[in-house]
């Protein structure tokens, strides 16, 4: 290998280990949104003890963490962001979270989530 091999397979590694790490990133960012979520229908959070119903305590886990994703990760109180957590629910079953895709576009940051 030469210099210019060289440079070449780091040019091309550098992309597929940043896209490693933001695809592991989103894994454990999804991980983390379906135990709290889990943990919100079984009334495991301080916050949901209260609350009799499943669907209650569905929309204040839901509302919570698209507070601090909105508030406190990607804006702030005075500039709060759009972030939607994706939700999935199918005839009989508990909610579910969808799938988390976070992308940044064009010249300015712009930060989406769909569900699939």
């Amino acid at each position: 290998m030469n210099k210019d091999d060289v440079l070449y397979f780091i040019q091309q590694t550098i992309p597929c280990i940043l896209h490693l790490e933001n695809r592991t990133l989103l894994k454990l960012f999804l991980l983390i949104l379906q135990e709290g979520l889990s943990y919100a229908q079984g009334r495991l959070h301080q916050e949901t003890l209260g609350i009799a119903s499943m669907q209650g305590r569905e929309a204040k886990f839901i509302e919570e963490i698209s507070r601090v994703m909105n508030e406190e990760i990607l804006g702030s109180v005075d500039n709060v962001g759009r972030w939607k957590m994706p939700t999935e629910s199918n005839r009989g079953e508990n909610l579910k979270v969808g799938t988390v895709n976070i992308e940044i576009t064009g010249v300015g940051k712009s930060w989406s989530t769909s569900a699939h």
